[in-house]
């Protein structure tokens, strides 16, 4: 019998302060704008927080979409 063992601990729970203590500066147009990404929107894997990064960068300074930027296919299995 092995001793070894994992033990996650996480907090899933998204950390936006930061983006609420900024919200006045976007209100009174100190900043021009601003966006909620990441862990801080929804704690996930890292390769969604770094999708959401990169897709944030493409974005910057152009007008928000409502619509998915790239093509979802869904794999049927048979």
């Amino acid at each position: 019998m092995s001793d070894d063992a994992v033990v996650l601990v996480t907090d899933r729970l998204p950390n936006d302060a930061l983006y609420h203590e900024l919200r006045p500066a976007l209100a009174d147009r100190r900043l021009r704008s601003l966006r909620l990404i990441g862990d801080a929107a929804a704690p996930h894997i890292i390769a969604q927080a770094v999708f959401a990064g990169h897709l944030a960068a493409r974005e910057f300074e152009e007008p928000a979409a409502d619509e998915t930027p790239f093509r979802v296919e869904r794999a049927l299995l048979a």
